[in-house]
């Protein structure tokens, strides 16, 4: 969330949904930010990568500069849990996809 926050201009939008489906529970963020770059879509997860400059928040906008490392820890708590986390663009910035098994109790 706020990847999308930092990443989504004045005026932008951030929707944050969430549901359940085929035995899953998902939370989607979709951002009018940016979109992420074809060739930073399959690295995005990756321990410090930061992807190109677009998408790489800087300190004079007010925005503190990143690690790369936040995107890296999501997925690794969400593949811990036995789910899913994806990225995607979309026809106006991206979504962010978490889906996790559905409890049974």
């Amino acid at each position: 969330m706020s990847n999308a926050i930092a990443h989504t201009p004045p005026g932008g939008n951030v929707v944050i949904t969430a549901g359940r489906d085929n035995g899953q529970i998902w939370t989607r963020v979709d951002g009018s930010g940016p979109e992420i770059a074809e060739n930073d879509l399959p690295r995005i997860f990756e321990i410090a990568y930061r992807g190109t400059a677009v998408r790489s928040p800087v300190a004079d906008n007010g925005v503190p500069t990143g690690s790369g490392m936040g995107l890296a820890i999501a997925a690794g708590s969400v593949r811990a849990h036995r789910g899913a986390i994806t990225a995607a663009d979309r026809e106006v910035g991206c979504r962010f996809e978490i889906r996790l098994p559905a409890g049974t109790g």
